[in-house]
């Protein structure tokens, strides 16, 4: 093993891709390192030593993957408000989460590194804060923008008012 100028340890090691999988990577845009090393990064902050055959957990965190017909299916099924209020709920408890995680009041957790992790592993869309005036989700995973609304809400201590949404792009103003 060799060390880079990062302190790294780096391995040289052969690996087999076929033509189909280097393809794929080739069209990322990225090296095979720069891409396993996004990889790496990603899936080893979910706990692989906790795993189980149908479960498994990022941190304190069980993950579950619906499709995006499902869950809307389940939220369609909800009033606005109370789609709202149930994003507004769980929004608030990933906020607790996180602070409990980092050993600080959720009023000092950085809000860019909840918003970093929400578009690392939410799969809800790309989040975007413009000038602490407005939030704006590119391909949204909801059909009504209420759920998320009171999600960001309660995971960012922030209050928002929808502007625009359609099944392209979301966006929120900042109320406070």
């Amino acid at each position: 093993m060799t060390e880079n100028n990062t302190g790294e340890g780096r391995v040289k090691a052969s690996l087999y891709l076929s033509d189909e999988v280097r393809e794929k990577i080739r069209a990322t845009g990225l090296t095979l390192e720069d891409y396993f090393n996004r990889m790496y990064k990603t899936y080893t902050s979910f706990d692989m030593d906790r795993w189980v055959e149908g479960a498994f957990w990022k941190q304190y965190f069980r993950v579950a993957v619906f499709t995006s017909e499902t869950l809307n299916s389940v939220l369609g099924r909800l009033d606005d408000d109370a789609q709202y209020r149930a994003g507004l709920e769980a929004g608030t408890d990933v906020r607790t989460g996180a602070s409990i995680r980092e050993n600080v009041t959720p009023e000092e957790l950085p809000r860019e590194d909840l918003i970093r992790d929400f578009n690392d592993y939410c799969g809800w869309g790309k989040l975007i804060m413009r000038n602490e005036s407005a939030i704006m989700i590119t391909q949204p995973f909801f059909e009504k923008p209420h759920f998320a609304k009171g999600y960001l809400e309660g995971m960012l201590g922030i209050k928002l008012q929808i502007v625009e949404a359609s099944h392209t792009r979301v966006t929120y103003r900042v109320l406070s």
